[in-house]
């Protein structure tokens, strides 16, 4: 006999599924399964969710979930899916509903920040040229991956006429939904439409006249049996590419879009039409390329810096006596303050930008400090 949690749990899920993506519901499945399981095997008198209180049951449970070895993040994922799972038993006065406030949002911890990861240009460039000497369904679809920025899920459901044309020497690519559950057109050059007609041209090339199933016919990436690859596929192309490029970078599909993005907004592409062209519908998703980017101008500015040896020839002054010139010391914390305050505005948007700001105003003051010590000392 099913146990009164799990078939609360089976009820909410079925509503879940009207709504949401099978995957999705599955991703639910796994997070409350885990408090379940808890239950049933630290509290087995507990048979229903109105039972569970703050103390002892949720804090016991988020205390084992600190302890785990699980990322940060998931544990949010697992955090957010019990918190929202009690939230609408509550709005749905379900008699099963525990009562409300059992989680807090104290009881988050840190988010972590994971900035885009473009692969070195060297390592692209090798890549980009391995991929056109090896012209297969797998690799003219990694090409696609780098060329437009699409995401792997993107790419798996592209239609076979996704490449409008109709307007020559202005062709776009109508991107199904994705991972946001939206719609898009971008444009595309004429290499692209090259990579999507040679797709075209392999899709069951193996079938001879015998038409590709019914099930795949919709689809542009049919190989040549006449199914459609899976995800997996593509980052297994890549694996097997990776020992001929010499690299320890690791190849994975999603790079081809960090490394996309990256390069458009080094060529100096506006942030709304790349929030556009990858389909974001947050700004913040994309502003993380341009903190890329500005990471480039501070490697850049840092390396010219030591080439002209500015700071290394900064010395600091002994104050051993009157006779040493205050005016030096000045000079550094001036130095110093106006390098941090570049720092804090390239690091806008990350962790690093409040300490940098704290800090920065904590030299001020000490620079302040210094010259009234220096006018009462005169």
């Amino acid at each position: 006999m099913i146990h009164p949690l799990q078939q609360t749990l089976e009820r909410y899920l079925a509503l879940c599924s009207q709504t949401l993506r099978p995957s999705s519901v599955k991703g639910k499945r796994i997070d409350l399964q885990c408090m379940v399981q808890f239950l049933r095997h630290h509290y087995p008198k507990v048979r229903s969710w109105a039972h569970v209180r703050r103390v002892p049951h949720i804090e016991r449970w988020l205390n084992q979930l600190h302890d785990s070895p699980l990322k940060p993040n998931t544990r949010i994922t697992r955090i957010g899916a019990l918190h929202r799972f009690f939230d609408d038993m509550f709005d749905w006065q379900w008699p099963e509903a525990p009562p409300p406030n059992l989680i807090l949002q104290t009881d988050l911890p840190p988010k972590e920040y994971h900035l885009p990861k473009p692969l070195p240009q060297d390592v692209d460039q090798a890549l980009m040229e391995l991929l056109r000497r090896v012209p297969s369904l797998r690799t003219l679809g990694l090409l696609l991956l780098r060329q437009t920025g699409m995401r792997i899920g993107e790419l798996v459901d592209l239609d076979v006429n996704a490449l409008d044309q109709r307007d020559p020497g202005n062709s776009t690519l109508h991107i199904p939904l994705g991972k946001t559950r939206t719609e898009h057109v971008i444009p595309v050059n004429t290499e692209t439409a090259d990579i999507v007609h040679a797709i075209q041209a392999q899709r069951g090339s193996k079938l001879g006249s015998t038409p590709i199933p019914a099930s795949t016919t919709p689809y542009l990436m049919v190989d040549p049996r006449g199914k459609r690859p899976c995800r997996c596929t593509y980052g297994l192309t890549l694996k097997k590419l990776a020992p001929s490029l010499s690299t320890t970078e690791r190849l994975y599909p999603h790079r081809l879009r960090h490394t996309f993005a990256t390069e458009m907004i080094r060529a100096g592409m506006s942030i709304q039409v790349l929030m556009k062209i990858l389909g974001h519908t947050n700004a913040a998703m994309t502003m993380r390329y341009v903190e890329i980017a500005t990471a480039d101008l501070r490697r850049d500015y840092d390396n010219a810096m030591k080439q002209l040896g500015v700071l290394k020839n900064l010395k600091l002054p002994v104050p051993v006596s009157r006779s040493t010139e205050p005016t030096n010391l000045h000079g550094i914390i001036d130095i110093l303050i106006t390098t941090l305050e570049t720092l804090h505005r390239d690091s806008a948007n990350t962790p690093l930008a409040s300490p940098l700001a704290r800090f920065v105003k904590r030299l001020r003051r000490t620079r302040d400090d210094l010259n009234r010590l220096l006018e009462k000392a005169e």
